[in-house]
């Protein structure tokens, strides 16, 4: 072949030139594509979490005790609804690659509802607890697909830690004392000395690990003051439980903070509890 012209050599530099750019457009577009899925991902699902978040105000802080006419409106059932509903309508959008956690939660749940029938005491019993526990299930799976981020599960935690908080300060100031043990100001399950003492004693770690990851000075003073008033309020209620609950669960955080995270001075907390008791 002879020697190129002038116009196939530009054509040739033009086709070669093409080719890059036109591979690049299509990168453009798809990555475009991807962020406006994952834009429309977020908001669908920032939707669900903002009623997930207001269902466990709801079930935390119960403000249907606090502020009087609430309580002829069921509000745990509606946030509920409208997070089943936010849930559904993103439902393409959600990560169903299930931890074994979560799988063996479901396997549970069926378990249980298989041996309803087999109940010697009360079938009708066994069917009405095994009603309230599933609720646990479709809560947890919520959970698993709105909460993303770090940001969002801190969210989640502070809300219950400041609601046990709250409950626990609130006993103590308006000390509701039967039999010698602390009851708690609100109706549910803080109404049992004993149910109150676990609800504190699983909310205890929580202010703990909010208090040593915050930057702000007021706010590790608050959990602080939060944490010596909550573990005051499980003695007052006077629950072996609680108070067993409460030993393992400072033997834990001691463990896995102050001696795997490195942070020595927690121990001194052991003889100023001990001195405390």
């Amino acid at each position: 072949m002879g020697p190129l012209t002038p116009r196939q050599e530009l054509r040739s530099k033009d086709s070669s030139f093409q080719l890059p750019v036109e591979q690049g457009a299509a990168t453009v577009e798809q990555v475009s594509k991807s962020l406006v899925k994952h834009s429309k991902r977020r908001k669908a699902l920032g939707f669900a979490y903002f009623g997930l978040v207001l269902f466990m105000v709801v079930y935390f802080a119960r403000p249907e005790d606090w502020i009087p006419g609430l309580a002829a409106v069921p509000l745990a059932k509606i946030t509920g609804i409208l997070i089943l509903l936010a849930l559904g309508f993103s439902f393409s959008n959600i990560r169903w690659h299930m931890p074994r956690e979560v799988t063996f939660l479901i396997l549970l749940v069926v378990q249980l509802w298989l041996t309803v029938v087999f109940s010697p005491v009360w079938r009708g019993g066994a069917f009405n607890v095994m009603l309230d526990f599933s609720k646990v299930l479709p809560l947890v799976i919520v959970i698993y697909g709105t909460v993303r981020s770090m940001k969002r599960l801190r969210w989640i935690l502070a809300v219950q830690a400041a609601s046990a908080a709250a409950i626990a300060i609130t006993s103590i100031v308006n000390a509701h004392i039967s039999r010698g043990r602390l009851l708690g100001v609100l109706s549910g399950m803080y109404g049992n000395p004993n149910d109150l003492a676990l609800v504190i004693d699983l909310s205890l770690p929580l202010c703990l690990a909010l208090a040593l990851t915050t930057r702000s000075h007021w706010k590790k003073l608050a959990w602080t003051v939060a944490m010596l008033a909550m573990s005051y309020a499980v003695f007052l209620t006077a629950s072996r439980g609680g108070s067993i609950a409460l030993v393992v669960g400072a033997m834990v955080c001691l463990w896995q903070l102050g001696v795997k995270g490195r942070r020595f001075y927690l121990l001194l907390l052991v003889p100023a509890a001990m001195i405390a008791v």
